[in-house]
């Protein structure tokens, strides 16, 4: 061997340690990405969120992780107080049919949307709640009546198996430009759950279901105008229902036909149908509107009379007669 050669030297090779925290490091960006929905987002099992004007960045990630938009919390509230928008997410209602990173969610939650104030008047049937929607923005009516026919016995136990006409409380409501009818229809309900608590005890003690309270005061909402004439009138048809009488409501014909108590012929009086109070005993099948309380209350507390016989006139004032005959004299008095 010669003096000059040279001993290649040995390539130093990475230590262990240095081995295992390259691969501590891969295996912390690969599941930060994973928990930022950067590597494989999430799919969300709930398509909207409504998010109240108030919620701080916590409530919001709860309410997030909860429909599984974001897998999170804490890396949602740290990363939006550290970009600095914690106080710039908007209120409203949000839709997420796709998965999306969080970095993208955040993006979403930065859009503003409209709230829609909608009135819901006393005495409005389902379908034209639907139609009052519509001409606010909200969806369609067909479909607000399609899903009125869905299960929301979640949030209304004792609606299972009846129509939901007569629990869609009518009030003022606030709804983001985007809400479903779903969760339209949610709201309605947990309204009227919440109005008719206090008349709970009530109900149970007066000898009705509440169903049958809530038909009685669907009537009464179409049929008077004034509280006094209501409770008159929940007492004639009470009367009525005990001795197994017609209660000859034009309301409910109304309901079938479209046409107000002036409107009807006598061919419309043979219509067969069970909403026909004219031909059928008992009360209809379900309620003919949505009643306020005004209304429920008048069927709760109906106010005893000689009265058996009652009719409006043009202007919407009420005749009462005690006999037929005189109920016959107000008719040509007041109606023909």
């Amino acid at each position: 061997m010669d003096s000059d050669d040279e001993f290649e030297t040995p390539r130093a090779r990475p230590s262990r340690w240095f081995r295992v925290l390259v691969l501590m490091l891969v295996v912390g960006f690969a599941f930060l990405g994973y928990e930022l929905g950067v590597i494989m987002p999430p799919q969300p099992t709930s398509e909207s969120v409504n998010i109240e004007q108030g919620m701080n960045a916590e409530d919001i990630a709860r309410m997030l992780k909860s429909a599984h938009v974001i897998r999170s919390e804490l890396l949602f509230v740290w990363g939006v107080y550290i970009g600095g928008v914690h106080d710039r997410l908007s209120a409203g209602h949000f839709v997420f049919t796709q998965p999306l990173s969080m970095i993208d969610v955040v993006f979403r939650l930065r859009g503003t949307q409209k709230e829609i104030t909608i009135v819901i008047p006393e005495g409005l049937t389902t379908q034209e709640i639907g139609d009052i929607l519509e001409k606010n923005s909200i969806g369609k009516a067909s479909d607000f009546i399609q899903v009125s026919h869905g299960d929301f016995s979640s949030v209304l136990p004792y609606s299972r198996g009846y129509s939901l006409e007569g629990f869609l409380f009518p009030d003022t409501y606030r709804f983001y430009e985007l809400v479903t009818d779903e969760e339209v229809i949610t709201k309605l309900l947990e309204n009227f759950v919440k109005k008719i608590r206090p008349f709970e005890e009530e109900i149970s003690g007066s000898g009705h279901s509440l169903y049958e309270i809530l038909t009685v005061a669907s009537m009464l909402e179409r049929e008077a105008k004034t509280d006094d004439d209501r409770a008159v009138i929940a007492g004639i048809l009470w009367k009525r229902l005990r001795e197994g009488a017609l209660l000859q409501v034009d309301a409910t014909l109304g309901y079938i036909t479209g046409k107000g108590s002036l409107e009807l012929t006598l061919d419309d009086l043979k219509i067969d149908n069970p909403y026909n109070t004219y031909k059928y005993k008992g009360l209809p099948p379900s309620p003919i509107a949505n009643p306020g309380i005004a209304s429920i209350q008048a069927a709760l507390r109906p106010i005893d009379s000689p009265y058996y016989f009652y009719l409006s006139d043009s202007e919407g004032k009420i005749h009462f007669a005690r006999t037929f005959e005189e109920h016959r004299r107000n008719k040509l008095k007041y109606i023909q």
